[in-house]
């Protein structure tokens, strides 16, 4: 093989060879192109198919919130979403204790947290609620007046809350200003309130178009 190679004139072959290495060269660009658009046309299919399963995402997202608008409307009307009505829930528990005539209602609100799962009897997975802890202590005529606070609070309290417990103390000694009200009562409520993932939304669909 290497004895034929000797008896090659290659000064008569000079062309042939540049030809042949230009034709390699371009072969090796023409495949480097080819295989280099094909992996930025496979990104772009990738990007498509992304944006159009956001788009027909947010189509479906739209189209739910549009037939559930009114209910969800009326949910941020009385309390349950949006953020915690805390002065609203002071003044009625405030007007309820005037209505009934239940003198000595004290009540402290905690700061408000994230519900947390298998601890708060209104956690889920997919909704974020926030809880705020309620503590009440109030002087009773009887058993019946706490009945009807907690009923005014469910019907005229912007929110949803649930009792955590609610003990009742009679007092042995008493004197002739409390002789009517020797009932106390001392309870723990929590409110809920859900985050609205509307707004979340709308505050991030701003910040990523510089709004």
């Amino acid at each position: 093989m290497f004895e034929l190679l000797k008896y090659i004139k290659w000064r008569s072959h000079v062309l042939t060879l540049w030809q042949l290495g230009l034709s390699l060269v371009l072969l090796i660009a023409a495949t480097w192109f080819y295989f280099d658009k094909r992996s930025l046309l496979e990104e772009k299919r990738h990007i498509y198919a992304s944006t159009q399963y956001t788009t027909e995402q947010s189509e479906a997202f739209q189209a739910i919130l549009q037939e559930n608008l009114a209910y969800y409307n009326e949910l941020v009307s009385v309390g349950y979403i949006g953020t915690p009505k805390r002065l609203q829930w002071l003044e009625t528990l405030s007007k309820l204790g005037d209505r009934y005539e239940i003198p000595g209602i004290e009540f402290t609100l905690e700061s408000s947290y994230m519900t947390e799962p298998y601890v708060d009897p209104f956690w889920h997975a997919g909704v974020f609620t926030r809880a705020t802890d309620m503590n009440i202590n109030l002087q009773l005529t009887h058993e019946g007046d706490l009945y009807r606070l907690f009923t005014g609070l469910r019907k005229y309290a912007p929110g949803l809350f649930s009792v955590d417990s609610c003990r009742l103390t009679w007092l042995d000694s008493y004197g002739e200003e409390s002789a009517l009200t020797r009932l106390r009562g001392d309870c723990q409520l929590k409110w809920y309130t859900l985050v609205d993932g509307t707004q979340k939304s709308a505050d991030e669909s701003g910040e990523n178009t510089g709004g």
